[in-house]
């Protein structure tokens, strides 16, 4: 759970990044009165779409009496019996004296800067500026279609501009030769905590380890800014990614959604991959930003 004193900063990057109108709920959480910030769902309420973690202000004046039939709490501890905990993020801290990556992870790195991969950042949007655009444009295109190929709906790029317009939001594209090869996003979530959000490569290229030079420029990055914790985001438990992630030797932090049970066992969650494969992959771009809004 993020902790916050005063929450008015990051509510207003949250509502502007997401497009969801925040509402502090009365909780009491670790025997403490706090608000609770949520996002309203129908007759739910949900703490936050989009994060790993929810987030409480400890000095909340004005919180509202808990009306919902339900709060779904994302918090790395569960809240009650009724838990989702199937995911799992992995994040370290980059100011602990021993930080240092293990040393596979650093000859793969080392692979990619010999393979003439380079990395450019996109700190901030400005539609008038032609390489902001085509920085844009490059991501968007091998984002977009790795999503389609694995099944998984994308962003649009008006809603990672949206993101960007926060300035707590950075692109960054893995260029080989000048051809894109990948890209990822770095999600600032407060002074202390950046994560990232999206990644995708163009699996041609895997052998050239784009993947690793971008979350170790992505690390940098966050050093730079003196960032305390680094975290490459959420993944279900024994998936493909979770082992990628888990050989980085990051913490591993078990996530608990509570009041959220969903059945993982479902026919229809193994079969809507491969629906979403066999869509045009332009009806795919257009129906992908609608599920992101509703669903997360």
């Amino acid at each position: 759970m993020f902790v916050l004193e005063d929450a008015n900063d990051f509510i207003d990057y949250y509502e502007k990044a997401f497009g969801l109108k925040i509402i502090k709920i009365e909780y009491q959480y670790k025997r403490e009165n706090v608000g609770l910030l949520c996002v309203k769902k129908g007759n739910r309420a949900v703490s936050l779409p989009h994060l790993s973690y929810g987030a409480i202000e400890t000095n909340c004046q004005t919180p509202i009496p808990n009306k919902f039939k339900g709060i779904e709490i994302r918090d790395t501890i569960p809240h009650n019996q009724k838990t989702y905990n199937q995911k799992v993020v992995f994040e370290t801290n980059l100011n602990s004296y021993d930080f240092q990556l293990p040393k596979n992870v650093l000859r793969k790195i080392n692979k990619a800067i010999k393979n003439n991969i380079e990395v450019k950042e996109l700190r901030e949007w400005d539609k008038n500026n032609k390489s902001a655009v085509e920085l844009l444009n490059d991501f968007h295109k091998v984002y977009s279609f790795r999503m389609h190929k694995i099944g998984v709906p994308a962003l649009s790029k008006k809603q990672i501009i949206n993101r960007m317009e926060t300035k707590h939001y950075s692109l960054f594209i893995a260029y080989y030769y000048g051809k894109a090869i990948g890209g990822a996003s770095l999600n600032k979530i407060t002074n202390r905590y950046y994560e990232n959000e999206l990644i995708a490569t163009n699996t041609e290229y895997n052998k050239l380890y784009t993947s690793y030079i971008l979350h170790n420029t992505m690390i940098n990055s966050s050093k730079q800014e003196d960032c305390e914790v680094y975290s490459m985001g959420r993944s279900t438990r024994d998936s493909n990614v979770y082992y990628y992630k888990k050989h980085w030797g990051f913490n591993e932090i078990n996530l608990f959604w509570s009041n959220n049970k969903r059945d993982e066992n479902t026919k229809l969650k193994s079969l809507l991959p491969k629906i979403w494969r066999l869509l045009p992959i332009n009806l795919a771009k257009l129906i992908g930003p609608i599920i992101h809004k509703l669903y997360n």
